[in-house]
């Protein structure tokens, strides 16, 4: 050892990366009654702060205090704080481990303290863990019931075109088509939150732009409708309702709006901060305020399922048909 570090007045170890001790000045070998070279871990704890005090030494060029265990030739354990420095890096590390006494008294409460400190970490850090995997399974049974409501959903859709293929009846093929369009929004809606993963909520404007695209075709019409869309997030319990409210309006739009010699449908999106407002306009001959309700044969089912997600109606009659709700979004995180 180096006759320097035989003048030191703290106990002063050697040590290799595995733990062997490899020099000893001799206040350590006083205090621990063994002489170098120790084979590994016979004298100092592999315990988390020792092994996290040669990593912390390994990073820098200067010395870090951590705190350690040492046994004595008796097998007794005492703690330490102790000063760790690299004397050498890379295939061969060694490192110094002074272990203050000359101040024990000032050093024993940051011992304590450190330890009570890694022991607390390493409690935090098991709940972590029983966290995150209690997260994962949650998120896998997630998926699989979105998977499985999925698979329903399609099922009974199939139902509803055997049903449709069977009759003949005008009134009876108008209703199960209706009924079909309702379900083929919800299909949607559940559809993206499925794909999307996404516990908080799914992108409204992305589920409308799909139904303009699938609504015309179920209604037996060739009439595009134009969409205008900002990104709106909404949570998963305004998804279905909206979709609901969309297929209804988008139906009667169709419906009515088909009569002007060009027919012309809109729709659009807009963010409002914490809400967003939903229009679609055709335009038909427009309503009459009087026989507005009346007209659009699912505006009562509109009018309930905005009561439902606490939305605002707005209709208007004059140059076509325009009627907007607007609706809550998700919150921000």
């Amino acid at each position: 050892m180096d006759p320097i570090a035989r003048l030191i007045a703290d106990p002063l170890i050697v040590v290799d990366a595995s733990g062997s001790v490899l020099e000893m000045n001799p206040h350590a070998r006083a205090l621990t009654g063994f002489d170098a070279p120790v084979g590994v871990n016979r004298i100092f704890e592999p315990d988390e702060p020792y092994l996290r005090l040669l990593a912390d030494a390994s990073g820098t060029s200067g010395f870090v205090i951590g705190a350690v265990r040492v046994r004595n030739a008796s097998g007794e354990a005492q703690p330490f704080t102790a000063h760790a420095l690299a004397l050498t890096r890379g295939e061969t590390p060694r490192f110094a481990i002074q272990l203050l006494l000359a101040k024990d008294s000032q050093f024993r409460a940051l011992t304590e303290q450190v330890t009570a400190l890694n022991s607390e970490i390493g409690l935090r850090r098991r709940a972590q863990a029983q966290l995150e995997e209690a997260l994962a399974a949650n998120q896998t049974l997630y998926q699989e019931l979105q998977h499985r409501l999925k698979n329903h959903l399609q099922m009974v859709l199939g139902l509803f075109s055997a049903a449709a293929r069977e009759t003949a009846d005008p009134s009876h093929q108008a209703l199960i088509r209706r009924m079909k369009s309702q379900l083929s929004a919800i299909v949607e809606a559940q559809r993206l939150m499925y794909r999307a993963g996404e516990q908080r909520g799914v992108s409204a404007d992305v589920m409308l732009r799909q139904l303009a695209e699938l609504i015309p075709e179920a209604a037996g019409s060739d009439i595009m409708i134009e969409c205008m869309t900002e990104p709106v997030l909404i949570s998963n319990d305004v998804a279905f309702p909206l979709a609901l409210i969309a297929n209804e309006l988008m139906l009667n739009a169709i419906k009515h709006g088909s009569t002007a010699p060009e027919p012309k449908l809109e729709m659009h999106i807009v963010g409002l901060g914490r809400e967003a407002r939903l229009a679609i306009r055709d335009n038909g001959p427009g309503l009459p305020p009087a026989t507005s309700e009346r007209r659009s044969s699912g505006l009562g089912l509109v009018r309930g399922l905005c009561r439902q997600i606490g939305a605002r109606l707005e209709t208007e009659g004059s140059q076509g048909t325009s009627i907007a709700i607007t609706f809550p979004t998700a919150e921000p995180i």
